[in-house]
């Protein structure tokens, strides 16, 4: 039987160039959370891209943020993610 390197290590291996990482706190501890942004802080720091989801809506529309929150916060009650991202940026359109 073969084991599966966790979520973040997995999204780190081969060094992309811009790594992806879906959730990657999830279920950590306090301390593994640390650790995390440990390892993803230099990333940043060099000047590279590091792209983390989390159960907040992050909206970006041609490389610039345009929206980081909930959904409850971003649309109507009811409005799916989908449409909410869609209200966003419709509004910050230039």
């Amino acid at each position: 039987m073969t084991s599966r390197p966790p979520g973040p290590a997995a999204a780190l291996l081969g060094d992309p160039e811009v790594p992806v990482l879906d959730e990657p706190a999830n279920g950590l501890v306090p301390e593994g959370v640390r650790r995390l942004r440990g390892l993803l802080k230099p990333l940043a720091a060099e000047g590279r891209t590091v792209l983390v989801s989390s159960h907040l809506m992050i909206v970006l529309d041609r490389g610039r943020l345009r929206a980081d929150a909930g959904i409850a916060e971003l649309g109507r009650p009811g409005t799916s993610p989908e449409d909410a991202f869609v209200d966003v940026i419709g509004r910050s359109a230039p």
